[in-house]
C-alpha cells in the first residue's frame, strides 16, 4: 500500500459590507478638477477610514489624489479625486468569478 500524499487548498474572498460614516465636508474649488468638489482635512480623513495620517498621506501622494494646504496649515484632501482612485484600485485588484464577465 502506497502512502497518499495529503494537500491543503486555500481560498481567499473579500466579503462585500456596507458601513456607513459619516464626516463633515467643505465645499471648495479643487484646482485640479476645476470644479466644486467636498473636501476633508487629512486628521479627519484618517479617522474616517480608520488609518494613520501618515499611511493616507502616502497613499493620497503616491496615487496622485488631490490635494491642498489652507492659510491655517492643515491639509484639505478632495474627496472626488481620493474616492475615484479607491475604486480604480478596487476594480483592479478584483478577480472575475469563473463565468462572470469583466
Amino acid at each position: 500500500m502506497t502512502a497518499q500524499r495529503q494537500r491543503e487548498m486555500v481560498i481567499e474572498y473579500e466579503k462585500v459590507q456596507t458601513i456607513r460614516k459619516r464626516a463633515r465636508t467643505t465645499l471648495s474649488t479643487c484646482e485640479h478638477c476645476c470644479d466644486e468638489t467636498d473636501s476633508i482635512s487629512l486628521a479627519e480623513a484618517a479617522e474616517l477610514f480608520e488609518t494613520g495620517r501618515e499611511e493616507l498621506l502616502h497613499f493620497i501622494r503616491e496615487n496622485n489624489c488631490h490635494y491642498h494646504v489652507n492659510v491655517d496649515a492643515r491639509m484639505y484632501l478632495c474627496v472626488r479625486s481620493l474616492l475615484d482612485k479607491m475604486q480604480q484600485l478596487i476594480k483592479v485588484r478584483r478577480l472575475p468569478a469563473k463565468g462572470e464577465k469583466q
